[in-house]
């Protein structure tokens, strides 16, 4: 399924700030562990918590289209990730939120999301 796909599959992490920062280049590193090399393609946008965070929405809306799903991290901002979950509506992917804290629960919500896309 997933090594036959002719495209990687997208997924848009969104959410935390400067201490998820360091969950970016730790799951990509280990993505080839888990997927097909070139099959899963992860791109993160860290927002922080400024309540300045409409900027990020506008970001989102530019981008979303280019995504298979939408990751929520944990520490976002209520009404962010209320935004970024419409705007993933409104393009016809999922979202899917970590339910808890931490590297391992963004990478069990990144595998959901490519396992979702393959499905």
């Amino acid at each position: 399924m997933l090594a036959r796909r002719p495209s990687p599959v997208r997924i848009y992490v969104v959410g935390g700030g400067d201490r998820h920062r360091g969950y970016e280049a730790t799951i990509k590193e280990h993505l080839p562990e888990r997927f097909p090399p070139g099959k899963v393609d992860v791109e993160f946008l860290f927002p922080g918590f400024s309540a300045n965070w409409m900027p990020h929405v506008e970001t989102v809306k530019r981008n979303i289209d280019r995504f298979d799903a939408v990751v929520l991290i944990y520490a976002t901002r209520t009404k962010f990730g209320e935004w970024v979950r419409e705007l993933a509506r409104g393009a016809g992917i999922p979202a899917y939120t970590c339910g808890r804290q931490g590297r391992g629960a963004v990478m069990h919500q990144i595998a959901k999301a490519v396992e979702q896309a393959v499905a």
